[in-house]
């Protein structure tokens, strides 16, 4: 109440008017132009607002699309290793094939080659005995004694040709 003995009426009224007065003037000049920018931020905003959701959802899609992108990927890798692992299979098949087959070769060629020894030494061996035989045969020739001779020498004969 005090205050209200300090203030005089014609300054109540005076501050009133100078109130009324520039309330008129903010609200004709200032009241429009803070309205629109008011009114422009909260637009810039709101279109800031959509352009952020807009660029979640995209991103949104995006991700999804590079996700699909990448499972396609690791099911084609996954495709090419088993098609190079098939090849690998397929490729030591021919190369154990090939080996069995130069093995099987080597074995034929070894088998060949036994035989052929074993023909010449069958000849050799004939050789030696026909050699042997001539042998034999000389020394009855020459020690013709009788009949018993004849016969300790042959028998003899085909004693030293058991120890061939």
């Amino acid at each position: 109440m005090e205050l209200l003995k300090l203030l005089s009426a014609n300054e109540v009224v005076a501050q009133l008017i100078c109130f009324l007065i520039l309330l008129f003037v903010f609200k004709k000049f200032a009241w429009k132009p803070i309205l629109q920018i008011l009114d422009d931020r909260k637009n810039k905003i709101a279109s800031e607002f959509k352009k952020a959701e807009d660029l979640q959802s995209e991103t949104i899609k995006l991700k999804a699309d590079y996700e699909q992108r990448i499972k396609g990927l690791e099911d084609s890798a996954r495709v090419k290793i088993q098609e190079a692992v098939q090849e690998g299979k397929r490729v030591a098949e021919e190369i154990k094939k090939n080996a069995q087959e130069e093995s099987d070769k080597l074995v034929k060629s070894a088998k060949q080659s036994i035989q052929q020894e074993i023909s010449a030494a069958e000849t050799r061996l004939r050789e030696e005995i026909v050699k042997i035989a001539i042998k034999a045969a000389e020394d009855v020739i020459e020690k013709r004694y009788n009949s018993d001779d004849d016969k300790r020498i042959v028998e003899d004969f085909v004693k030293n040709i058991e120890k061939i």
